[in-house]
C-alpha cells in the first residue's frame, strides 16, 4: 500500500512539472536575433514555417558618370533609344549609373529632348519612367517618386537644366531576328489566308557604306508544292521596308541592293 501510495505521489509531482514547463514555454515567443518580426503559419497538421517579410535591396555604391560614352555603357542608352522610339543619331547631354539603375538624357537630331530612368543593369535594361526635358514632370521629386530606395541619389545627379552638348551616338542597328520577322509577315501576305501552313526562313542583313542597313531572305513553304518567296528589305531607321523578290529577271537584286552589299547578303 506504502509503495503504491508512493507511486502516485511521484506520478502527480511528475505531471505538475511537465504542465508548469510548457506553459512558462508558451508564455512569450521570442523575436529572432537582429529584430526581423516573423511570422510562422502552417496549414493543419504540417510543420510550422517561419518566413521573414524581405526588404528591396536599395541602390548602393557611388554615382557615376558615364556621359562620355565609354563602350560597357552603351548599350544603357540603346536600350533606352529603343524603348524611348529614337532613332538616327542622338546627343546624349548626360548618363549616370549607380548599381542596376540608371538615369539620362538624349536629344535626338530631330524630336523631343527626353530624360529617362532604367533598371535592370546591366544585362536587362528596361524603362521606367521618363519626361519631355523641360516638362512639368522633368524634376527630382517625380523621378525620385518612382522608387525612392533606388533612384534618390541618381536624382540629385541628373541636371534638370542641363543646355545640351555631350556624346553624339548613332541608334543601334536592326537585328537579323527582327528582319525574320519583318520577311516571315510579307511570305505569309504574299500566300495569302488560304496557306495555313509554316515556313522556314533563311537571312542576312548587311550595312553599306553610308550605314544604311539591307536585308536578303528565302522564305521556304511546309508545303513541298509551293514555292519559294524571296524578301528583300531596307530599314529605313525605325522600321523594314521593301518588297518582294524579283526572281524572274537575272540580276534583278543588283537593281535592288547596294554593289557593297551584294556578296554578304548572299544566301
Amino acid at each position: 500500500m506504502l509503495a503504491r501510495t508512493s507511486r502516485l505521489a511521484a506520478l502527480a509531482l511528475l505531471a505538475i512539472l511537465v504542465g508548469s514547463a510548457t506553459g512558462c514555454a508558451s508564455d512569450k515567443t521570442v523575436p529572432p536575433i537582429g529584430g526581423v518580426e516573423t511570422s510562422a503559419v502552417a496549414p493543419s497538421g504540417a510543420a510550422s514555417a517561419t518566413v521573414a517579410t524581405a526588404t528591396p535591396p536599395a541602390a548602393t555604391g557611388p554615382v557615376s558618370s558615364a556621359a562620355g560614352g565609354a563602350a560597357h555603357h552603351l548599350s544603357v542608352f540603346k536600350a533606352a533609344m529603343d524603348q524611348l522610339g529614337m532613332s538616327g543619331t542622338v546627343t546624349v547631354p548626360q548618363l549616370f549609373l549607380q548599381g542596376t539603375a540608371a538615369v539620362g538624357d538624349l536629344k535626338p537630331t530631330s524630336g523631343q529632348r527626353m530624360l529617362f530612368a532604367m533598371t535592370g543593369g546591366p544585362n536587362s535594361w528596361h524603362l521606367v519612367w521618363s519626361a519631355p526635358f523641360g516638362s512639368s514632370r522633368a524634376n527630382a521629386a517625380a523621378l525620385t517618386k518612382v522608387d525612392p530606395t533606388v533612384f534618390k541619389d541618381l536624382a540629385r545627379a541628373l541636371d534638370f537644366h542641363k543646355s545640351v552638348g555631350g556624346t553624339t551616338v548613332a541608334a543601334p542597328g536592326p537585328t537579323l531576328k527582327s528582319f525574320e520577322a519583318y520577311a516571315l509577315a510579307s511570305a505569309k501576305s504574299v500566300a495569302g489566308a488560304t496557306y495555313t501552313g509554316t515556313f522556314t526562313i533563311q537571312a542576312k542583313t548587311a550595312k553599306d557604306a553610308s550605314g544604311v542597313w539591307w536585308g536578303n531572305a528565302i522564305a521556304e513553304p511546309g508545303d513541298p508544292g509551293l514555292e519559294s518567296i524571296g524578301v528583300w528589305g531596307r530599314w529605313n531607321g525605325k522600321k523594314w521596308v521593301g518588297e518582294i523578290a524579283d526572281f524572274s529577271t537575272e540580276g534583278a537584286e543588283a537593281g535592288y541592293f547596294p554593289a557593297g552589299v551584294l556578296s554578304k547578303l548572299a544566301l
